[in-house]
């Protein structure tokens, strides 16, 4: 019960704070807290309620998960293929490189629509400047 009302209570929050909440949203999407539809959900309900802002509202939502996915980029670039290995250890990964060599867009794509744990696969998976 304390989890569902600490949810309705983030969504509230995240409601209320408008289009600025789609930017907090699109960064949390993009980490390694997953919420699957609620960058529409919200999107959804603010347009609802002005339905003349529907544009600045996508936009904004667009802003935000571009935010987010350019900060886990930017840390996926700091620990590349060390942070993988140190985690997961360097065999293990060495399967995972050979299958991106093989299978290149097929293994990053359903790697991408999978839920968290495979996340990090594609958050370390970058190469190290």
């Amino acid at each position: 019960m304390p989890a569902a009302l600490a949810i309705i209570s983030s969504w509230t929050l995240v409601q209320r704070l408008g289009a600025f909440g789609l930017i907090l949203l699109g960064i949390v999407d993009a980490s390694f807290i997953p919420t699957p539809g609620s960058m529409d959900a919200l999107t959804i309900v603010l347009a609802a309620a002005r339905p003349s802002w529907w544009p600045f509202y996508a936009l904004i939502a667009t802003v935000g998960a571009v935010t987010g996915a350019w900060l886990m980029f930017r840390i996926g670039r700091k620990g590349g293929k060390e942070g993988l290995e140190g985690r997961f250890g360097k065999q293990k990964m060495q399967k995972v490189y050979d299958r991106v060599e093989r299978f290149g867009f097929t293994t990053v794509f359903i790697s991408a629509i999978l839920p968290p744990p495979i996340r990090p696969f594609l958050l370390f998976s970058q190469p190290a400047p």
